[in-house]
């Protein structure tokens, strides 16, 4: 038969082919009918699947490239470069040389009136108008308040350490916003068994370089630095607790070591807060641990490194003959070592905790300290001169966290109250008041840290073991959290917020922070709204108080009367007792009487 052909360019490959009708007078139309003797040829199948494949196939590949490292360098520029005629820029004669061999070209007359006349033109008119002048002023836009929460990882700063550790503690300069110090954990196997932990650093950041670490600090023995935390009047001084529970002060300025605390006077076990408090010098800190204690630290002679010492606050100075040796530190014989012990009044027995975070907020009360534990519960403790002691106990009863305590602050604007993440829920507690009053739902994975927004009243931040950062907002809904933002795949463990309130830092498992920038509805409100919000927390919080207490009232008559009911049943039940007592003492007489007489 006849081969039809057609000619397409290249362009229009793979594009829908449409059919039509040749409308001439060579075109038929005809039908075709079936052949039953065709049937037989074929083979019947019940059910037949055929797939159809109406796309265009492509190749796909994947190359991986190699990672560009890349590193922040400073350049003195002290003077112009120079041509490789010059070899020495120091040497005056080489340079006149250079100049008059320009000097003597023809085109030098004509570059140099080139280059007057476009200087002159600029010079004009920065004389004739004030660069820096704000024309239009009455009509400048007023700045816009979003409504919206939205959330942008805007840095990421990577463990430049060749182990696997994971975040530990993060946090925030509180002079220098632009710092972050980072504390890490390491994940411990077969190949760092036998591992030198001094090798393992603390790493602080610039925010404004995520290539490399502005500080790298080394620990001083065979220890791993495991919580980190920024001196409130020194930016420079950063303090941290190691994994074999010893302190260490660093200056910044210098990268420098300044002291370490000596082993005895340590915590058994590894440090798990750093906190500084607000006192006249800076100088006093508190930490917790595992084993139980909370340690109150004072340094002393800071500006002279020969008697610079650590030791517990209240503890004495045994000074040496020579005055250049370094003094010992001994234990005060009234200085009390606070341990987080609750009594149980019924079996006369004592129950030690272990510490896992401190809140210290002095607007609250300069000597009062929040300490949260592995078992869920919360100690509030009193600090004196040398000795502290418990004031309130919180979730011994009821309402505690069903696993360890993860983090712990106070709210910034209303400071009667503060907030507590473990297990799946986020707590809000009142000082006053042994139970929580607020719990939020229960996640699909643990919490395991938290933080107030400084800029929004009302505002908390939780992170989750499943990569995710939630927002609640307790003025606008309270059942459910209002933002959600994906960080990462792995566990989230640490979170900080800078004063401001438009930046976070936070830490995965995997060893890596994440800077994430929030939106302008976190931090930029109208302050006409804040003491509103601020008196609408503290109705809502009373509220739920008394509404506790009133239940809590309740259940306690309750118990009464149940007791009493108890007791009444009791009697009863040992008079019965007394009557069956009596009639089978009575019995054995009396039966052996009848057989006697039978």
């Amino acid at each position: 038969g006849e081969a039809d052909s057609y000619q397409l360019k290249r362009e229009y490959f793979g594009q829908k082919i449409n059919f039509k009708a040749k409308e001439d007078d060579n075109s038929r139309a005809a039908s075709i009918k079936e052949d039953l003797s065709f049937e037989s040829k074929y083979i019947y199948k019940n059910p037949r699947t055929i797939t159809v494949g109406n796309f265009v196939e492509k190749s796909y590949h994947v190359i991986h490239t190699e990672k560009t490292k890349t590193k922040s360098q400073l350049i003195k520029h002290v003077e112009g470069g120079w041509p490789d005629v010059v070899e020495n820029p120091n040497e005056p004669r080489q340079i006149n040389n250079w100049k008059r061999a320009k000097e003597k070209k023809e085109d030098f007359p004509d570059k140099v009136r080139k280059l007057i006349a476009n200087t002159e033109t600029v010079l004009k008119q920065n004389m004739r108008m004030d660069v820096y002048e704000e024309y239009f002023e009455q009509h400048k836009n007023e700045e816009v308040i979003e409504d919206t929460f939205s959330a942008k990882i805007k840095t990421v700063f990577k463990d430049i350490c060749p182990y696997k550790r994971s975040v530990s503690k993060v946090c925030f300069s509180p002079e220098e916003q632009n710092k972050v110090a980072i504390a890490y954990k390491l994940k411990e196997d077969e190949s760092t068994s036998l591992l030198d932990k001094s090798k393992l650093p603390c790493l602080v950041w610039d925010t404004y370089n995520p290539n490399y670490p502005i500080s790298i600090l080394h620990p001083n023995n065979n220890t791993e630095i495991v919580t980190c935390a920024f001196n409130n009047k020194h930016s420079n001084i950063l303090g941290v607790g190691c994994s074999n529970g010893t302190i260490l002060i660093y200056d910044l300025k210098v990268n420098k070591l300044l002291v370490s605390s000596k082993l005895e006077h340590c915590h058994s076990e590894s440090v798990r807060d750093f906190v500084w408090l607000k006192s006249k010098n800076g100088t006093e800190f508190v930490t917790t641990s595992t084993d139980g204690k909370v340690i109150w630290w004072d340094i002393r002679d800071l500006n002279v490194p020969k008697k610079t010492y650590l030791c517990p606050d209240g503890a004495e100075i045994k000074e040496p003959g020579k005055p250049d040796n370094e003094a010992e530190w001994i234990k005060n014989v009234n200085y009390k070592q606070f341990i987080l012990v609750d009594r149980d009044k019924d079996s006369n027995t004592e129950k030690e905790y272990g510490g896992l975070k401190i809140e210290y907020n002095p607007e609250a009360g300069a000597s009062k300290f929040l300490i949260v534990t592995e078992q869920g519960t919360i100690f509030l403790s009193n600090k004196k001169k040398h000795e502290a002691d418990i004031s309130q106990k919180f979730g011994f009863q009821w309402g505690r966290h069903l696993g360890p305590i993860t983090g712990i602050q106070r709210c910034p604007h209303v400071n009667k109250y503060f907030l507590t993440v473990g297990d799946w829920t986020a707590r809000v507690w009142p000082d006053d008041y042994k139970y929580p009053i607020y719990v939020s739902k229960y996640h699909p994975a643990y919490l395991t840290d938290c933080s107030w927004c400084p800029g929004r009243v009302g505002v908390f931040f939780v992170i989750r073991s499943d990569g995710w950062l939630l927002a609640y907002d307790i003025c606008y809904k309270t059942h459910d959290y209002v933002f959600s933002h994906k960080i990462c795949e792995s566990s989230l463990t640490s979170l900080a917020v800078n004063l401001k309130g438009d930046m976070l830092i936070i830490g995965d498992d995997e060893g890596v922070v994440s800077l994430v920038k929030l939106s302008k509805a976190f931090y930029v409100i109208d302050h006409n709204e804040v003491e509103k919000k601020k008196e609408f927390i503290t109705f809502m919080m009373e509220r739920e108080v008394s509404r506790e207490k009133g239940i809590e009232n309740i259940l306690k008559k309750r118990g009464v009367a149940a007791k009493d009911e108890s007791a009444a049943l009791l009697k009863q039940e040992q008079k019965i007792k007394k009557k069956l007592e009596e009639i089978e003492q009575n019995y054995i007489p009396f039966v052996n009487e009848i057989l006697h007489k039978s």
